[in-house]
Order: structure tokens, then C-alpha cells, then sequence
């Protein structure tokens, strides 16, 4: 996880612009992200190329890894977004389908407790503040604010993916979501063993709601269920038959 403050040299600048914008759409999908997001920024717009190159650097740097491609909008999520999702505060967690994802907050002097949340922390917003994570972790928003774009949580949202092929050859972001008493998940388990990998273990019922589970994978269909580098790969016997092909565990001999 990576939080720079003071970030850009004068914020106002990109704040005003994302205000006098005229082509936000929203409230987006039910199954995806909520509130109100601009087109997507270019590189060929002086200002927009500006916040691009920054936020490239940023991630180039703190990955080591170069930039294949990228989505980044202005973001505004008011308040009626968190009112109109039942159970908010269960089905607001989700991973992002990239491989490393962020905002920057752009609302000066907002109110308490209206950060992002990741799975065993929240970070507060602070105006002019980036915050970037793998895709792969859970998150979601604190709490939302304001009924305006000038009032409420405004932000720039970045998705970037990384040039090194469809799966990153290091699978270095693992997550399992297992159910207790799951006997596919103690295998799983011994799979990791024998790869020699690491992982984050998400307990599905304790870490995360099974509602909030099922909105995020509406695909899956039991338990174990494994996202690798912000990639969804399912079961044990898709997770065994990646690791075989990509040479992580060798076929058991008779």
C-alpha cells in the first residue's frame, strides 16, 4: 500500500477542472462500482496528461514493474449512493480486476470516517492525499457525504495493469476465500505448501459477509475460491491445473 500526501503541487487546479466537467455518467451498475464517474482521462489533454504522468511515475516507481495500460476518471460518490445499497457497510467490499488500483482525494476539509477501507484497516481522506493498493486487496469507501459534486467525495480513480502478460509470472498477490470445515480448502492449503507460495486467507463468513461475497464473485459456485493478481481463477482444480501449466508444483507421481 502506498499513501503520499501533499501530492499534487496545487491540487485546486485539478479539483476546479474535475467541477466544470459536463460528462459525468452514473450511478453506474448495481454489480460494479457506484456514483458518478467522468470520461476517461487522456494523454493528449495538456491538464488530464499532467495527472496521468504523475500517477505512472508513482506506480512505476513503487512497483518496478512498467505500465501497459490504464483507466483513470474523475469519481464522485454523494451520499445517497451508501443510503441506496442495503446493507452498505457488508456489500460495499470488492477487488478491482487490475493489477494496481488507487485514488486521490480531492475534497478539501472533508468529514471524519469518509476514507477507504481495506480488509483490517481504514485510511482517512485527506484532501490531496493518494492512496494505491494491489487490485487484488479488498476495499471499500468509509462512509459517503455531501449531494453535489462540489460537496460531496470527489476523487481521481486510477486502474493500471502491468505489462508482463496475463498472469504475473511471480503470482505475487494470492488470495484464498475459504468456509470453515471446507475440505477442499485444507487441500488447497497443501497446494500453496507445495508451491511455496504465500497468500492471504480470506474466511468467508468472519473476514468478509457471504452476501458481500457473492455480489463480488456471483460467478463462483463453492468453496475454496482463489483470485490471483487480481484475476479470478475459481476452484481447487483451476488453481491446481494453473500452478501445473505454470510449473509452480510438478504432476504427482503414481
Amino acid at each position: 500500500m502506498i499513501i503520499l500526501d501533499n501530492y499534487f503541487d496545487d491540487p485546486s487546479i485539478y479539483r476546479e477542472y474535475a467541477l466544470a466537467r459536463k460528462d459525468y455518467e452514473g450511478p453506474g451498475p448495481i454489480d460494479g462500482w457506484r456514483g458518478y464517474r467522468s470520461k476517461e482521462l487522456s494523454i493528449e489533454n495538456k491538464l488530464e496528461g499532467e495527472i496521468l504522468s504523475k500517477i505512472y511515475s508513482t506506480v512505476e516507481e513503487a512497483t518496478g514493474r512498467t505500465i501497459d495500460k490504464s483507466e483513470v476518471y474523475f469519481h464522485c460518490t454523494p451520499k445517497r449512493v451508501m443510503d441506496e445499497i442495503d446493507n452498505f457497510h457488508d456489500m460495499k467490499w470488492h477487488q478491482d480486476p487490475c493489477d494496481f488500483a488507487g485514488i486521490i482525494y480531492l475534497t478539501p476539509d472533508p468529514p471524519e470516517n469518509t476514507g477507504t477501507c481495506l480488509l483490517d484497516e481504514c485510511v482517512p481522506n485527506v484532501y490531496n492525499r493518494l492512496l494505491a493498493y494491489s487490485g487484488e486487496h479488498l476495499h471499500g469507501p468509509d462512509h459517503l457525504f455531501g449531494d453535489s459534486i462540489d460537496t460531496t467525495r470527489l476523487t481521481i480513480t486510477f486502474f493500471i495493469w502491468n505489462s508482463d502478460g496475463e498472469y504475473n509470472k511471480n503470482m505475487k498477490n494470492i488470495t484464498a476465500y475459504t468456509s470453515p470445515g471446507c475440505s477442499h480448502c485444507t487441500t488447497l492449503k497443501k497446494l500453496f505448501e507445495r508451491a511455496k507460495v504465500t497468500y492471504n486467507n480470506v474466511t468467508v463468513g468472519d473476514d468478509i459477509s457471504r452476501a458481500a461475497f457473492r455480489q463480488q464473485f456471483p460467478m463462483a459456485d463453492g468453496f475454496p475460491y482463489v483470485v490471483i493478481d487480481g484475476k479470478s481463477i475459481g476452484g481447487l482444480v483451476e488453481t491446481a491445473r494453473l500452478f501445473l501449466e505454470t510449473g509452480l508444483v510438478e504432476r504427482k507421481k503414481e
